[in-house]
């Protein structure tokens, strides 16, 4: 088990910094190609392209080295992000300070709030289910320690290992262990965020 010897917040600093850079990543790449910049679908693209790419690289046992430069560099663009869009995030604080004023007096509204602040907030947590403990975070481990992939002949769960495992190891070189939980509750948010802001009324508060 990768163990931090700094603080979890620590961790989860990190975690927030890769995903800013994948999003900056990804956003590029859309700019590139002259499409519009999206948050969900930057966040999205950067992550299938960085995994696939590196998916590649750790086949081979010199190669899956360069993981460790690229944590950190995506660490670094994340901080170059939030600096570039510091001013969006101030906006964005003021405009959940006028909308705090609607939990008041809206249940429904206080409930979809609340829900959502804590799935994140639980994505903080270690993970402790089976499923990620066995193999999300198992072959991770393993590739770090053995620099290839589990053999399927030992480890039958090891065959279900992909892109995702290789994107959760991005956090682990860095002892963000909550990379892929912190990635899919704010995934799921912004989603979500992204398609109520394109109805009105019940058909909004239904999603």
């Amino acid at each position: 088990m990768i163990v931090s010897p700094f603080h979890p917040l620590f961790g989860i600093t990190i975690c927030i910094l890769i995903l800013c850079g994948t999003i900056y990543f990804g956003q590029m790449l859309l700019t590139k190609l002259g499409q519009q910049k999206s948050l969900v679908v930057a966040l999205g693209l950067g992550m299938v392209l960085i995994s696939q790419s590196l998916y590649i690289f750790t086949l081979n046992k010199v190669s899956i080295n360069i993981i460790y430069p690229t944590a950190l560099c995506l660490m670094v663009m994340g901080i170059i992000y939030l600096f570039i869009n510091r001013s969006l995030l101030f906006s964005i604080k003021n405009v959940w300070r006028n909308r705090s004023l609607n939990l008041l007096h809206d249940p429904f509204y206080f409930l979809s709030v609340s829900l959502m602040i804590s799935y994140v907030l639980l994505s903080f947590c270690p993970p402790t289910n089976a499923d990620a403990l066995n193999y999300h975070w198992g072959i991770p481990v393993y590739l770090m320690r053995h620099q290839e992939w589990p053999s399927t002949n030992l480890w039958l769960h090891g065959s279900l290992g992909g892109i995702g495992e290789v994107f959760i190891m991005l956090g682990l070189v860095l002892y963000a262990i909550n990379l892929s939980t912190i990635l899919q509750s704010l995934s799921l948010v912004a989603f979500i965020c992204y398609l109520a802001n394109r109805f009105d009324g019940s058909k909004r508060w239904f999603l």
